[in-house]
């Protein structure tokens, strides 16, 4: 019984060590003032102290309106992109938190950028290159949409899971050998 306890008390250290943040896959959508509409996916970490908000790591399968747009393989902050700040590129299920740059090359020749801070240019803003509307305009929270596409279960789940199975075989084995 100790070694069950033991192990339990393992698993509870790491889940308590490990933050609630989870990594996903989210889709997202935003419908510019023109009508024409962005979409592609994001992979991301949620922030273990705002919930509301996903690092980003990835953006991919961006089009606007079906249309496939340049990959888009370069994935920073505005603020890091342009200050070298050290920021994570975000964005948030709410749209208020918003400072992603997805472009092709960190020359950022093509792709799109969402500000929601408007102390840089007085306003938030979208801006996208040729693939993705050529478009700068002010930014409108109410028309981001951010969807989870799955989770992927956190490391601390795991291990739990696992210390708890690895329990429940040896408390099974060390009763069938008291039995026989």
């Amino acid at each position: 019984m100790r070694t069950v306890f033991g192990l339990l008390l393992a698993a509870a250290a790491v889940a308590a060590t490990s933050g609630p943040a989870s990594a996903g896959t989210f889709t997202f959508s935003y419908t510019l003032d023109s009508g024409a509409v962005l979409t592609g996916t994001i992979t991301g970490t949620l922030d273990p102290i705002d919930p509301d908000i996903v690092v980003v790591s990835a953006v991919t399968a961006a089009a606007l309106d079906g249309v496939p747009g340049v990959p888009t393989p370069f994935v920073d902050s505005y603020t890091d992109f342009v200050f070298g700040s050290g920021f994570p590129p975000i964005v948030s299920f709410s749209g208020l938190f918003m400072d992603i740059v997805a472009a092709d090359s960190s020359a950022g020749d093509d792709g799109f950028a969402f500000l929601s801070d408007p102390s840089f240019f007085g306003v938030p803003l979208f801006v996208s290159g040729a693939t993705y509307g050529e478009t700068l305009e002010e930014y409108d929270p109410d028309r981001w949409t951010l969807t989870p596409v799955g989770t992927v279960p956190e490391p601390a789940s795991l291990a739990l899971l696992a210390a708890g199975g690895l329990g429940l075989a040896g408390y099974a084995r060390r009763k069938g050998r008291r039995a026989g």
